[in-house]
């Protein structure tokens, strides 16, 4: 068994702002369920999020995870990736442990969700194809945003039906939390010194990641050769110079596309404000925890 784990301890070893973790205490502050309950919302999250990191970064051929190697350069890939499987697997076998069988499907199916986002990001790094910004938030949707939903609809189940009326705003906001928690990562990845140090240089560059600076820039200047042919050396070598990335960057900034991208946050963080204060009036208190969540995000 701890051969099997081992990949997973590593991967939960590895230092972290624990924002899903934060997101459900914050959530429990109104719902007031029983810890057992929490406790369980937060290992399948647990679960389910350490094992996406697993394979997305055997996927995407990551060399580095908060810093730190990627568990697949330590452990292999095979390891690595039957390590993942056993861990889902793991946290199917909670949920329909947990929660009764026509709410544990639903759960299943947010779970499905996960890996449909992530094939379509995978489809349009490996083809080289942009995608539309309505397809992107889409894809968004399924794979981060779902991670959120199962959370929320996990912890949503144990309340009474006649307090449920809130599950509709809940997993509105939650969606919408995990919209910006990845637009705010696609920026980082290519701005932040603190992300460079974590993941290294623009590595969303090196794996031909469409983001929203990406898709506002080749969408506002079609066709963008220079940046085409960048992404795909990329893809072929597996990594791009620095000099190419510079490249690439000062072409998403002479184009707008971080400029938009920052009103892109602006606004994502305006409405979840916004939504904040909605559930703030149904539930009838103010949530300092989710409010200082919010900030931490705040860019």
């Amino acid at each position: 068994m701890a051969v099997l784990e081992a990949p997973y301890v590593y991967i939960s070893s590895l230092p972290s702002k624990d924002v899903r973790n934060r997101f459900i205490d914050a959530l429990d502050y109104w719902l007031k369920l029983c810890p057992e309950t929490v406790a369980h919302v937060k290992q399948v999250t647990d679960l389910l999020h350490n094992a996406s990191l697993i394979l997305d970064d055997f996927e995407d051929d990551s060399p580095l995870r908060r810093g730190k190697p990627a568990t697949h350069t330590i452990f292999g890939a095979a390891q690595s990736i039957n390590t993942s499987n056993y861990t889902i697997t793991k946290a199917i076998r909670m949920v329909l442990g947990f929660v009764e069988p026509a709410r544990a499907l639903e759960i299943l199916d947010k779970i499905m969700s996960l890996f449909q986002g992530q094939a379509m990001d995978l489809f349009w790094s490996y083809n080289n194809h942009c995608p539309s910004l309505d397809e992107y938030y889409r894809m968004v949707d399924n794979k981060t945003g779902q991670l959120f939903c199962i959370a929320t609809y996990f912890m949503v189940t144990e309340l009474p039906k006649d307090v449920r009326s809130a599950q509709m705003l809940l997993e509105r906001f939650t969606l919408l939390l995990g919209r910006y928690f990845q637009v705010r990562d696609d920026y980082q990845n290519l701005m932040s010194a603190d992300y460079t140090r974590q993941k290294g240089f623009c590595e969303d560059l090196d794996e031909g990641k469409y983001t929203v600076p990406l898709i506002f820039t080749l969408q506002s200047q079609p066709p963008n050769l220079r940046v085409l042919h960048i992404l795909s050396i990329g893809k072929r070598t597996g990594k791009l110079a620095k000099e190419q990335k510079d490249l690439v960057l000062k072409i998403i900034e002479e184009a707008g596309g971080f400029q938009y991208t920052r009103s892109v946050l602006a606004d994502l963080y305006g409405r979840l404000c916004g939504q904040l204060q909605e559930l703030e009036v149904m539930f009838g208190s103010s949530n300092t925890d989710l409010r200082c969540l919010l900030e931490l995000l705040k860019i």
